[in-house]
């Protein structure tokens, strides 16, 4: 993407034009600095890190920027919508004003994934320490200065028991801050797993958002729809929280995966045992070298 925003370095990104440009940049946002205040304090990190970037009371314009393919065209030029966005490329969007990690740090250690294009946990920890802009998490980190424990109670009380992905709890909060537009690009849940599992809360917190005059914004290629009437969705494992669940898709799908292949190791060994000793003869040697002796035996 051509403009300056594409040229801005990760860290920056978000906090150019904005109070958090200038801070120094190592200086924490928690405790100290800004947000040190005891009215900041009796606020609550959430709302303190909303005020501080602009969040509630200037922009009113949400974009979610996934890894898909139409992240290309997010409107990261446009400096009226606030960009929200989450995962471990190596190379994520040139600009954002908010990071979602609802992982917890056992997750985060057993992700894997194409060390060429995704962040492995030290070089992830890495990042998300040196980020400039609030970071969603499960809880608050001293390791990451700009942690904000996401406010899950109230998004359950709000929304029910819905939660099945990382971009499901960006729409809720989204709706709860009061945006009047909310786009999401590279969103396209094409993967079946995520299809059965992600996209129903997605639609559902989709349907409420436009319910509630939410503007809904998606590029024509995204396969998302947005419902007329939301039915709730229920969901017993929360996405990120009940990581260990042992009725997590998830966990389910892993299983699975380990069934195939050690039915799949036991069928080649099956195999090799019934399967005879391919070109031998008797007492283990080839046919044709037998062949060739007997030949030559006959011709003297």
């Amino acid at each position: 993407m051509a403009g300056p925003q594409a040229r801005l370095p990760p860290e920056e990104g978000a906090s150019r034009g904005g109070r958090l440009a200038r801070l120094p940049r190592r200086a924490p946002l928690w405790p100290g600095g800004a947000l040190r205040s005891r009215r900041d304090r009796r606020k609550g990190r959430d709302e303190a890190v909303a005020q501080v970037t602009g969040a509630t009371r200037k922009r009113t314009k949400v974009a979610i920027v996934g890894g898909g393919p139409t992240a290309a065209t997010a409107p990261l030029a446009d400096r009226s919508w606030e960009i929200w966005t989450f995962g471990r490329a190596k190379r994520p969007v040139a600009r954002y004003d908010r990071w979602f990690e609802m992982h917890s740090v056992p997750q985060l250690k057993a992700l894997r994934g194409d060390r060429r294009t995704k962040m492995r946990y030290p070089e992830y920890w890495r990042f998300l320490r040196r980020l400039r802009c609030p970071v969603y998490m499960q809880k608050r980190f001293r390791d990451i200065p700009a942690s904000v424990p996401y406010p899950l109670e109230r998004a359950i009380q709000e929304f029910g028991r819905c939660f099945t992905s990382t971009v499901s709890y960006m729409i809720a909060l989204a709706i709860m801050e009061g945006c009047t537009h909310l786009g999401l690009w590279g969103i396209d849940l094409t993967d079946q797993e995520e299809y059965l599992y992600q996209r129903p809360a997605v639609e559902y917190l989709l349907g409420v958002a436009a319910a509630r005059g939410i503007a809904v914004v998606m590029p024509p290629s995204c396969t998302l729809t947005v419902p007329l009437h939301p039915r709730p969705v229920y969901t017993k494992v929360l996405y990120g929280y009940d990581w260990d669940h042992p009725g997590a898709w998830w966990n389910r799908r892993k299983k699975n995966q380990r069934k195939e292949k050690a039915g799949k190791e036991n069928q080649g060994r099956e195999k090799t045992k019934a399967a005879p000793a391919a070109g031998k003869g008797e007492g283990g040697a080839p046919r044709r070298k037998r062949i060739r002796k007997r030949t030559r035996k006959r011709t003297k």
